[in-house]
């Protein structure tokens, strides 16, 4: 039985060995509570983001094209970058040591999450895009195909990746990371806004309103974190 919990990560890690074992025992421990959890939390959102990409209620705002959004070139080398939000988001959880931090980060993620939604169902919004700078990519249709330009403020790809930047950064300062960890982490998350705009899947507003809100609600999260366990 212990063979089995400990293949299953069922302990919790400790903050007193080095960063490297430290690390190890975090992304080990309940791997399965983490693995299993984001996989529904993704699921769940992807379901309700879908649903209302082909389900307006209200009428729709057209976010309009700024300077910036001009000065942003098209490239379609970001879109690997863009995809990598989704494994990019994983890493908090799979930081965490423990169990209980793990759940109520799902929650945390989850206010996240719901303020958006609640932007998509109450103000719809919608860029204008020239399907013609896709022509060189039949990756770029395909995700044009799934993911249409419905649900654009604010970006949640935005949101997602800072709210996630900030957790990570608050972790690697409890592990001791140094700074190598620190440069990865900022360059990751400014890699994935970017590239919301590189792939203009979204313009500098709805950057702007994914940005706020991301860090606005890491903000009072992990103040809430630090009472419950780390206080």
């Amino acid at each position: 039985m212990a063979k089995i919990d400990r293949f299953f990560g069922h302990f919790v890690c400790k903050d007193d060995s080095s960063f490297w074992n430290n690390l190890k025992c975090r992304f080990h421990s309940w791997w399965c509570f983490k693995f299993f959890g984001t996989s529904l939390f993704i699921g769940i959102f992807f379901i309700i983001y879908f649903y209302l990409l082909k389900n307006i209620f209200f009428p729709i705002t057209i976010i309009p094209i700024t300077s910036i959004d001009n000065l942003v070139n098209y490239n379609i080398y970001f879109l690997f970058i863009y995809i990598s939000l989704w494994v990019y988001v994983s890493l908090p959880p799979l930081l965490m040591p423990n169990p209980k931090e793990v759940f109520y980060y799902g929650i945390y993620a989850g206010i996240l999450m719901l303020i958006g939604i609640l932007f998509y169902i109450f103000f719809p919004t919608t860029i204008s895009q020239d399907a013609s700078i896709w022509n060189d990519s039949e990756s770029m249709k395909y995700l044009k195909k799934i993911d249409l330009a419905g649900n654009a403020f604010p970006s949640m790809h935005v949101a997602s990746s800072l709210f996630s930047y900030y957790w990570i950064k608050y972790h690697l300062q409890h592990m001791g990371a140094n700074k190598f960890f620190y440069i990865l982490n900022l360059l990751w998350c400014v890699g994935i806004i970017y590239s919301t705009m590189a792939t203009k899947q979204h313009l500098f507003y709805d950057v702007l309103g994914g940005a706020i809100l991301g860090s606005i609600v890491a903000f009072f999260t992990i103040r809430d974190a630090k009472k419950r366990f780390y206080s």
